[in-house]
Protein backbone atom coordinates (compact mmCIF):
# COMPACT_ATOMS: atom_id res chain seq x y z
CA UNK A 1 0.00 0.00 0.00
CA UNK A 2 1.29 3.54 -1.03
CA UNK A 3 0.15 6.42 1.39
CA UNK A 4 0.84 10.27 -0.18
CA UNK A 5 2.77 12.55 2.16
CA UNK A 6 2.02 16.16 1.83
CA UNK A 7 4.50 18.78 1.68
CA UNK A 8 4.18 22.87 1.44
CA UNK A 9 6.80 25.43 1.39
CA UNK A 10 6.06 27.22 4.39
CA UNK A 11 7.01 30.59 3.00
CA UNK A 12 4.29 29.53 0.60
CA UNK A 13 1.86 28.69 3.55
CA UNK A 14 1.90 31.92 4.65
CA UNK A 15 0.14 33.12 1.19
CA UNK A 16 -2.75 31.35 1.77
CA UNK A 17 -5.93 33.82 1.82
CA UNK A 18 -8.30 32.00 4.76
CA UNK A 19 -10.37 30.40 2.50
CA UNK A 20 -7.37 28.97 0.46
CA UNK A 21 -6.59 27.60 4.27
CA UNK A 22 -9.73 26.49 5.55
CA UNK A 23 -9.32 23.99 2.18
CA UNK A 24 -6.05 22.85 3.23
CA UNK A 25 -7.14 21.53 6.24
CA UNK A 26 -10.57 20.16 5.15
CA UNK A 27 -9.10 18.22 2.52
CA UNK A 28 -6.34 16.60 5.17
CA UNK A 29 -9.27 15.92 8.03
CA UNK A 30 -11.18 14.54 4.80
CA UNK A 31 -7.89 12.60 3.71
CA UNK A 32 -6.53 11.79 7.42
CA UNK A 33 -6.06 8.12 6.99
CA UNK A 34 -4.42 7.86 3.67
CA UNK A 35 -2.14 10.66 4.39
CA UNK A 36 1.29 8.99 6.14
CA UNK A 37 3.18 13.05 6.67
CA UNK A 38 3.01 16.29 6.19
CA UNK A 39 6.19 18.69 6.02
CA UNK A 40 8.22 20.82 4.24
CA UNK A 41 9.15 19.54 0.68
CA UNK A 42 11.85 20.93 -1.81
CA UNK A 43 13.73 22.65 0.62
CA UNK A 44 17.15 23.35 -1.28
CA UNK A 45 14.62 24.05 -4.87
CA UNK A 46 13.97 27.32 -4.00
CA UNK A 47 16.57 30.05 -3.35
CA UNK A 48 16.61 34.24 -1.81
CA UNK A 49 16.53 36.13 -4.77
CA UNK A 50 20.11 38.45 -4.50
CA UNK A 51 20.42 42.15 -4.02
CA UNK A 52 22.98 42.13 -5.85
CA UNK A 53 25.27 39.22 -7.63
CA UNK A 54 28.02 37.71 -5.71
CA UNK A 55 30.67 34.82 -6.25
CA UNK A 56 29.13 31.57 -7.42
CA UNK A 57 30.57 29.52 -4.33
CA UNK A 58 28.22 31.98 -2.06
CA UNK A 59 25.22 31.19 -4.22
CA UNK A 60 25.56 27.72 -4.42
CA UNK A 61 26.10 27.24 -0.64
CA UNK A 62 23.28 25.55 1.33
CA UNK A 63 23.30 24.17 4.68
CA UNK A 64 21.12 20.94 4.21
CA UNK A 65 19.81 18.27 6.75
CA UNK A 66 20.23 15.41 4.53
CA UNK A 67 23.44 13.84 3.69
CA UNK A 68 24.79 11.51 1.58
CA UNK A 69 26.47 8.62 3.68
CA UNK A 70 29.29 8.10 0.75
CA UNK A 71 32.92 9.13 2.46
CA UNK A 72 34.64 12.25 1.96
CA UNK A 73 38.16 12.02 0.29
CA UNK A 74 40.95 12.25 2.39
CA UNK A 75 42.59 14.80 -0.17
CA UNK A 76 39.48 16.80 0.43
CA UNK A 77 39.61 16.51 3.65
CA UNK A 78 42.93 17.82 4.07
CA UNK A 79 41.95 20.51 1.52
CA UNK A 80 39.42 22.01 4.02
CA UNK A 81 41.70 21.91 6.56
CA UNK A 82 44.37 23.60 4.93
CA UNK A 83 41.78 26.52 3.80
CA UNK A 84 41.80 26.62 7.74
CA UNK A 85 45.29 27.06 8.00
CA UNK A 86 45.45 29.85 5.89
CA UNK A 87 42.47 32.27 7.19
CA UNK A 88 42.96 35.30 8.90
CA UNK A 89 43.21 35.97 12.55
CA UNK A 90 44.53 38.42 15.10
CA UNK A 91 48.49 38.52 14.70
CA UNK A 92 48.28 35.24 12.82
CA UNK A 93 47.59 33.69 16.44
CA UNK A 94 45.09 31.09 14.15
CA UNK A 95 43.50 30.83 18.09
CA UNK A 96 41.69 27.68 17.14
CA UNK A 97 41.54 24.10 16.68
CA UNK A 98 39.63 21.60 14.64
CA UNK A 99 38.92 17.96 15.11
CA UNK A 100 37.83 15.88 12.73
CA UNK A 101 36.04 12.63 13.05
CA UNK A 102 35.33 10.36 9.61
CA UNK A 103 31.95 7.71 9.82
CA UNK A 104 33.26 4.89 11.88
CA UNK A 105 35.87 6.56 13.92
CA UNK A 106 35.77 6.20 17.82
CA UNK A 107 35.82 10.20 17.50
CA UNK A 108 32.35 10.55 15.32
CA UNK A 109 30.88 8.12 17.95
CA UNK A 110 32.01 10.47 20.44
CA UNK A 111 31.04 13.53 18.44
CA UNK A 112 27.23 11.75 17.74
CA UNK A 113 26.44 11.15 21.19
CA UNK A 114 27.34 14.54 22.39
CA UNK A 115 24.55 15.94 19.71
CA UNK A 116 21.29 17.22 21.21
CA UNK A 117 17.97 16.27 19.87
CA UNK A 118 17.84 18.74 17.17
CA UNK A 119 20.79 17.40 15.06
CA UNK A 120 19.88 14.14 14.73
CA UNK A 121 20.07 14.30 11.14
CA UNK A 122 24.11 15.12 11.89
CA UNK A 123 24.36 11.14 12.74
CA UNK A 124 23.97 10.45 8.88
CA UNK A 125 26.48 12.73 7.91
CA UNK A 126 29.74 11.17 6.91
CA UNK A 127 32.09 13.71 8.46
CA UNK A 128 31.87 15.93 11.93
CA UNK A 129 34.22 18.61 12.77
CA UNK A 130 34.52 19.87 15.67
CA UNK A 131 35.72 23.67 15.73
CA UNK A 132 37.50 25.17 19.06
CA UNK A 133 39.07 28.40 19.61
CA UNK A 134 41.53 28.80 22.47
CA UNK A 135 39.72 31.02 25.14
CA UNK A 136 43.00 32.04 27.14
CA UNK A 137 44.90 33.08 24.46
CA UNK A 138 47.30 35.78 24.54
CA UNK A 139 44.71 37.80 21.97
CA UNK A 140 41.21 35.89 23.30
CA UNK A 141 39.40 38.91 22.96
CA UNK A 142 39.37 37.95 18.99
CA UNK A 143 39.42 34.05 18.99
CA UNK A 144 35.43 33.39 18.36
CA UNK A 145 36.00 36.37 15.78
CA UNK A 146 38.99 34.11 14.52
CA UNK A 147 37.71 30.72 14.75
CA UNK A 148 34.27 32.20 12.73
CA UNK A 149 36.66 33.38 9.81
CA UNK A 150 38.11 30.08 9.66
CA UNK A 151 34.88 28.08 9.70
CA UNK A 152 33.92 30.04 7.03
CA UNK A 153 37.08 29.47 4.76
CA UNK A 154 36.33 25.56 5.96
CA UNK A 155 32.69 26.04 4.42
CA UNK A 156 33.66 28.10 0.87
CA UNK A 157 36.21 25.15 0.50
CA UNK A 158 34.00 22.69 0.95
CA UNK A 159 31.56 23.94 -1.55
CA UNK A 160 34.08 24.99 -3.95
CA UNK A 161 35.20 20.63 -3.72
CA UNK A 162 31.31 19.96 -4.80
CA UNK A 163 30.40 19.69 -0.50
CA UNK A 164 28.10 20.88 1.58
CA UNK A 165 28.39 21.71 5.61
CA UNK A 166 26.02 22.99 8.31
CA UNK A 167 26.78 24.44 11.27
CA UNK A 168 25.67 23.53 14.80
CA UNK A 169 25.47 24.72 18.22
CA UNK A 170 23.50 21.72 20.08
CA UNK A 171 25.24 19.64 21.28
CA UNK A 172 27.05 18.62 24.95
CA UNK A 173 30.36 20.06 25.40
CA UNK A 174 31.19 17.75 28.22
Amino acid sequence: EIKVALGIYPIDALKLNDRELDEEIEFIRKNRDRIIAIGEVGIDLKKPKLNTDIIDVLKNRFSPRVYSEEEVASKDLDSMIEAVRWSPSAMNNQPWFFYTAKKGSPGFKILTNSLGDRNYWAKKAPVLILACYIKEDKFGEYGQYDLGQAVFSLVIQARSLGYHSRQMADFNKE
